[in-house]
């Protein structure tokens, strides 16, 4: 009956997160050692090697990154071009793979993790027509599937049930990995330093590019010539939840979530970050709706305008209550997201230096995002990028 095939559609959703999460904890030791060795690798703490596996002769690279966020997944297309370039393509969005490995099929209390992973591997079989069969695959879970870990609601069994669904769909061309933070941002820091070499020529001296991120439901930074990683639980969802709840006195919510961020970075310390840093991810759209992507504004400034910005639209929709009642959550991201993002510039030196760019664009409309997803691609294949 369709209202079974929709419920276990959204149960499919959870279970595949959850054995997404599992599964990446699990094998934790058996995705390698340490990035190094290449011309975008960088000097860092032992990090597990993961991302696509080619086999030897593969000139074109092709490959299919899965970035599992807390959202849903993107299905990007990747190759290497013949300028030495990298070709990303989106080619699909799926269902986070959190719901899918929790069992998930639609908002209804019906969970089924087996068919829910079926459905959500169907989906992406359906994406991968078309593309070489021996094309790797890579599934990658971050922030959103981490979070559903740690609360319990996926445990190691529903993770080994996922992982093991999808390669026997899929074959010895699939590999799915839950990443830690600082894997995260490692991934992230090298895709962000090879965009901004290629477009910019930023970093081609001492002063290396450093980077901060923000996912619906972890913040990532990374900076330094020996480079250091940070990843913060800063929940952009649940903040933006908060706000949609406690509509009817807006500024107090901001402040409660604000305060929560905080409290989520104590732990960093009392830094004070300097050098040039880029706001990727959802740093990236916050700069644009604030005016200012693609500037190399002061920490002092960049908080200027976005301050400036979110006090603005709280004035702008400050509307009576009762008409208050439609919003929804595409609305009230824009205050949730020059929240969050303030807090994180709370790191940074006032003299340190930001962009805020979320894509470049190359000659010829060519286009790349720094993301984790380009990251691993690029490790992958940093051997014929030198």
């Amino acid at each position: 009956p369709m209202w079974r095939a929709r419920a276990s559609w959204a149960g499919a959703r959870r279970a595949l997160s959850r054995a997404a999460a599992v599964a990446g904890m699990s094998t934790a030791v058996a995705f390698g050692g340490v990035l190094d060795g290449s011309s975008h690798s960088l000097a860092s703490p032992p990090i597990r090697v993961w991302g696509p596996q080619f086999k030897d002769g593969d000139e074109l690279k092709q490959a299919v990154v899965l970035d599992c966020g807390s959202g849903y997944t993107r299905i990007h297309l990747m190759s290497l071009r013949e300028d030495g370039m990298v070709h990303s393509e989106r080619i699909g969005v799926l269902p986070p793979v959190a719901s899918c490995i929790e069992g998930r099929i639609d908002d209804s209390h019906f969970r089924d993790r087996d068919l829910a992973a079926e459905l959500w591997i169907d989906a992406l079989e359906e994406k991968l027509e078309g593309i070489r069969p021996s094309a790797p695959v890579f599934v990658g879970a971050t922030g959103g599937l981490r979070e559903a870990v740690e609360s319990a609601r996926v445990i190691q069994r529903d993770i080994e049930g996922f992982s093991g669904s999808v390669r026997e769909r899929l074959g010895d061309r699939a590999t799915f990995q839950i990443l830690t933070g600082e894997e995260e941002a490692y991934a992230e820091l090298i895709a962000t330093r090879f965009v901004a070499k290629r477009k910019l020529g930023l970093g081609e001296g001492n002063a290396p590019v450093n980077f901060l991120s923000c996912g619906g439901m972890t913040s990532q930074i990374g900076y330094g010539a020996e480079t250091k990683f940070l990843s913060f639980t800063t929940n952009v969802k649940g903040g933006n939840t908060w706000a949609l709840d406690n509509r009817k006195d807006l500024r107090t919510a901001l402040a409660t979530y604000e305060s929560r961020v905080a409290k989520a970075m104590e732990a960093a310390g009392d830094l004070k970050l300097q050098g040039l840093f880029v706001g990727i991810e959802m740093l990236g759209f916050v700069g644009e709706i604030a005016g200012i992507e693609g500037q190399i504004l002061s920490t002092n400034l960049a908080k200027k305008a976005l301050a400036t910005y979110r006090n603005e639209w709280l004035a702008k929709n400050d509307i009576p209550s009762k008409d208050r009642s439609e919003w929804t959550w595409r609305q009230v991201i824009h205050p949730v997201l020059a929240t969050a993002t303030l807090q994180l510039l709370s790191v940074l030196d006032e003299n340190s230096q930001i962009m805020f760019q979320r894509e470049f664009v190359f000659d010829g409309g060519h286009t790349l995002v720094p993301s984790w997803t380009l990251g691993v691609y690029l490790e992958a294949v940093s051997s014929s990028l030198e």
